[in-house]
């Protein structure tokens, strides 16, 4: 059981796959996830690189996304919370949106923001 999120457990571009075997789950169960967070937690949809105007959802992940997955997992999975009360704190709480925000993923982790950021943009060009 993944219970601690390490940062340098994910590469700095993730497959579901990969993210899947770190958190030992289920493909499905990350696809799941991913939906959750899609529509969900907006930063997450903005840090896919984009292609014609749109998010690339088949890009690999961020580390920030993997954080973002990692704590829907967290919630899920180890405190038991039904994924139908997190999609409404996620829908309706402002507070709760925030722990899955960008900014908080920047304030956890200040020494990966330049390097994700400067990876980041590398792929959107070639996107």
């Amino acid at each position: 059981m993944y219970t601690k999120f390490n940062l340098e457990d994910f590469p700095f571009r993730t497959n579901k796959t990969q993210l899947a075997k770190i958190l030992k789950v289920t493909r499905r169960t990350i696809h799941t996830y991913h939906d959750i967070a899609k529509l969900f937690i907006e930063d997450f949809v903005n840090d896919y690189p984009k292609y014609k105007g749109k998010p690339y959802f088949e890009s690999p992940l961020t580390q920030y996304q993997c954080w973002v997955m990692w704590g829907i997992y967290n919630y899920i999975h180890l405190q038991k919370m039904p994924s139908k009360i997190l999609e409404d704190q996620l829908e309706n709480a402002v507070e709760f949106q925030y722990l899955f925000s960008r900014a908080k993923f920047d304030l956890l982790f200040p020494t990966y923001q330049d390097i994700e950021n400067h990876e980041h943009q590398g792929l959107c060009k070639v996107a």
